[in-house]
């Protein structure tokens, strides 16, 4: 599903980032520039990542699929 559409971050991308350890959603907004078009988009976006980070066993099974997302993404979630 996606979350923002200026960025197209998808529920599976925040399941990447929740089980890379960043559930910040100050910090994922900094990293993926998600939010900027409205205040909607950084409203659901804090909501569905702090329910990941709450219910971290949920987010492990959608961190193992693949996110067709931004290449500035993928590389900010490696370690």
């Amino acid at each position: 599903m996606v979350i923002c559409l200026c960025t197209s971050i998808t529920d599976r991308c925040l399941a990447k980032y929740v089980s890379s350890g960043i559930t910040d959603p100050r910090v994922f907004l900094r990293i993926t520039r998600a939010g900027r078009c409205s205040a909607a988009c950084r409203q659901e976006i804090t909501r569905i990542l702090q329910q990941m980070a709450a219910n971290r066993s949920g987010t492990q099974e959608l961190a193992t699929a693949e996110v067709s997302g931004h290449k500035e993404e993928e590389e900010s979630v490696r370690p």
